[in-house]
């Protein structure tokens, strides 16, 4: 590691070689960090931490080696050293500036300074934005996340995905501050939103549901949306050919409930039937109907019913 002080800031830069470096300072133990976290050395990494993590799935250099290929740690800087060995530093991860101050204490057994942390506990259960079956599907790095939500991390960037390919899981910014390693845990909560796939897989099972529905003779065929009085119709005679198209549906921006997707939209059937009317005895036109369905988008296809059918 190479050392230069600017305007008494002391500003360093990385160094080549991997494996653990021993702290004889507070500030050395920061500078220590942040070389093993920019060259991806997990190991090195965790090694100035006083805690031991409870899991080290995400904490692998390959994790890490994405978090920097995609947010790149930069103009590291110590700008003072407490007498309580508590480092204030300044680094950028990607184009996000942190200015934070770190706590660091001396390791009893091998009196080299160290971190008190040097991993982040992230949570995405506790929110309510979201429930249970939707966090469930949420992925970090491309690998299932615990059913706690709760996940160890380096600071910097993040990748949340999905199992289910009609949704995704996005967090903006995408990125785990550096402030993260002192909390209890940092919460974070994903939005969830329709894929293209996810779309056109709820248009089809739509469709699929209003085809079901078309095969009733009566004229308010139980759980479905198309109505039709019977003052102007005979019950029992209609044959309803089902739309070939949505004229227009509304999905909510984003997701919920995975197996409650709330969507309203238009659709246009077929209608023969016989009428009470002498000198009209058969009914023969389009009929348009408004409707309403929850869409469980957990399942595959997606599920479809009409609540107020």
């Amino acid at each position: 590691m190479a050392i230069a002080v600017v305007a008494g800031i002391a500003v360093f830069t990385t160094r080549d070689s991997g494996g653990p470096v021993a702290a004889t300072t507070p500030d050395g133990a920061v500078k220590a960090y942040f070389d093993a976290l920019r060259r991806g050395d997990a190991d090195a990494a965790l090694a100035l931490s006083l805690t031991e993590p409870a899991d080290k799935t995400f904490l692998t250099n390959e994790v890490l080696k994405k978090q920097i290929d995609n947010a790149p740690i930069s103009n590291v800087q110590i700008l003072r050293v407490e007498d309580d060995g508590r480092v204030r530093v300044t680094a950028t991860f990607g184009e996000r500036a942190f200015d934070e101050t770190v706590t660091v204490k001396q390791d009893t057994a091998s009196g080299q300074w160290k971190l008190e942390r040097t991993w982040a506990v992230i949570d995405i259960g506790e929110q309510g934005a979201a429930d249970k079956a939707l966090i469930d599907t949420v992925t970090l790095f491309g690998q299932k996340m615990a059913s706690s939500g709760r996940a160890l991390v380096f600071p910097g960037w993040i990748e949340f995905g999905n199992t289910n390919s009609n949704l995704e899981s996005l967090v903006s910014p995408p990125l785990v501050p550096l402030g993260a390693l002192w909390r209890d845990e940092y919460s974070i909560y994903p939005e969830f939103r329709l894929t293209d796939d996810g779309r056109k897989a709820l248009e089809k099972a739509v469709l699929a549901a209003l085809s079901d529905c078309a095969k009733s003779r009566s004229l308010q065929p139980k759980d479905c949306p198309q109505r039709v009085s019977a003052a102007v119709a005979i019950d029992g005679t209609a044959q309803w050919t089902a739309p070939s198209e949505l004229e227009s549906v509304s999905v909510p921006e984003t997701v919920q409930a995975a197996n409650g997707l709330s969507v309203v939209g238009r659709a246009v059937f077929l209608l023969t039937v016989d009428t009470p009317d002498p000198r009209d005895r058969r009914f023969n036109e389009p009929l348009e109907v408004f409707f309403q369905a929850k869409v469980d988008i957990a399942s595959d296809p997606p599920t479809v019913t009409f609540p107020w059918g």
